[in-house]
């Protein structure tokens, strides 16, 4: 049905079309008399059962350890059939990670189920400062749709207190200690 028409431009809007409408659809204009040109072009459709929604981040836990290698799946929402499939991508705070941290899967189980899996060594994350914003972005024709998670690794602090050695007694070392600890506090 067409919806708009000037000099430019037709609009057509195509509804409750099944998923078999998916493919190449061309456009052709001819010119009228007397030259009859036609110019004609050709784009990709898809037709999808449901609107497509962002990816699904599977396996992720609230904190790690920097001693683990972090492993997180992402994967489209619902199972998309036929050959018109999104792409997926991992990004670390913006950043496109790099393919040795990254590795496809699919599932023998459910037929249509891809995914896109994370790897990332916990002191990746420790160096960053503790903790780094993941993305999972879902691509398909001209449409991109993200899941987000902010990847935590539990930091170790260093105690001054655990790591104090005196070459005198025991208690001559802490006495020193509080004496520091006062004179932080007065300043």
């Amino acid at each position: 049905q067409e919806v708009f028409r000037n000099e430019q431009r037709v609009t057509l809007s195509l509804t409750r079309l099944a998923v078999s409408a998916s493919g190449q659809y061309r456009c052709e204009v001819i010119a009228e008399h007397p030259s009859f040109r036609t110019e004609a072009s050709t784009s990709p459709m898809t037709v999808l059962r449901e609107p497509l929604s962002p990816p699904v981040l599977v396996g992720a836990r609230e904190i790690y350890e920097p001693t683990e290698l972090i492993k997180i799946g992402c994967q489209p929402k619902e199972s998309i059939q036929g050959y018109h499939k999104p792409s997926l991508q991992w990004f670390l705070e913006g950043s496109k990670v790099e393919s040795e941290w990254v590795s496809p899967y699919s599932s023998s189980l459910r037929h249509g189920v891809f995914g896109l899996s994370l790897h990332v060594p916990g002191e990746q994350i420790a160096s960053a400062g503790g903790s780094l914003q993941a993305e999972c972005r879902l691509t398909l024709g001209p449409h991109q749709l993200s899941a987000f998670k902010t990847l935590r690794v539990r930091v170790r602090m260093i105690s001054y207190v655990d790591n104090y050695h005196s070459s005198g007694s025991e208690v001559t070392g802490q006495v020193l200690l509080l004496g520091v600890m006062i004179i932080t506090v007065l300043v």
